[in-house]
């Protein structure tokens, strides 16, 4: 935990000097740092549940060492200038210093992500690989399939997931959604997810827009082990 709060707050540290110097202030709202535990389906008190399939909060079985999430949320409020270049900064490296090795970045579904000088859930390659792949292959290919099953006729579909689902070289896009190929390891539901368990997991990275502020969250959950 101490090492993705340490490495995160001296990047966006150095982001900040350095997006100043030439005379631009990208962030003008607050940042929040927040620190929980993972999904325990333990806790419903309901015998054989699951995690949530696209919980950014579900764990990994093969870390089970990893019992931490830390959230990183940058807010700032719409239009600011230069605000998707610096989130974008802010995603790139999340997404490069914790890839599944110490941590795991996965993206808050509610916040904005993906993002491009267009703005947000505009990047491919985050879009169409990094967001299936946290989430895992099995996992996304039966979030896909459950989708298909109880939502046949897409009543509360979007285009916004059929594109996420129907990402990929090779996959065939479907009036629902799409297969999952490897280039969609991890996949996310998306601002505006009909699934339920709309969540995130491990190490999370979110960068978005909301009503009122533009919550360009940078969610990162680390899996840290319980000796802080």
């Amino acid at each position: 935990m101490q090492k993705v709060v340490s490495e995160f707050v001296a990047f966006y540290g150095e982001r900040l000097a350095a997006y100043a110097a030439r005379g631009s202030f990208p962030v003008n709202g607050s940042v929040e740092i927040r620190v929980t535990g993972l999904d325990d389906p333990g806790d419903s008190g309901v015998a054989g549940a699951r995690p949530p399939l696209l919980s950014a909060l579900r764990p990994r079985e093969d870390r089970p060492e990893w019992d931490t999430a830390v959230w990183l949320d940058v807010l700032t409020l719409p239009g600011t200038p230069d605000a998707e270049a610096f989130l974008r900064d802010i995603e790139r490296f999340l997404l490069r210093a914790y890839d599944g090795d110490s941590a795991l970045t996965r993206v808050e579904w509610s916040k904005g992500w993906a993002y491009t000088d267009d703005g947000a859930w505009s990047d491919e390659e985050v879009l169409g690989s990094v967001v299936p792949a946290a989430v895992g292959a099995a996992e996304w290919a039966e979030a896909d399939a459950v989708l298909d099953r109880l939502d046949p006729h897409r009543v509360y579909g979007n285009a916004f997931l059929d594109r996420l689902f129907g990402q990929g070289a090779g996959s065939e896009v479907r009036p629902h959604g799409g297969h999952v190929t490897l280039r969609e390891r991890h996949a996310c539901a998306g601002a505006h997810s009909r699934a339920a368990s709309a969540r995130a997991c491990t190490v999370r990275a979110t960068f978005g827009p909301s009503q009122r502020l533009n919550r360009r969250s940078v969610s990162s959950c680390p899996a840290a082990r319980s000796s802080r």
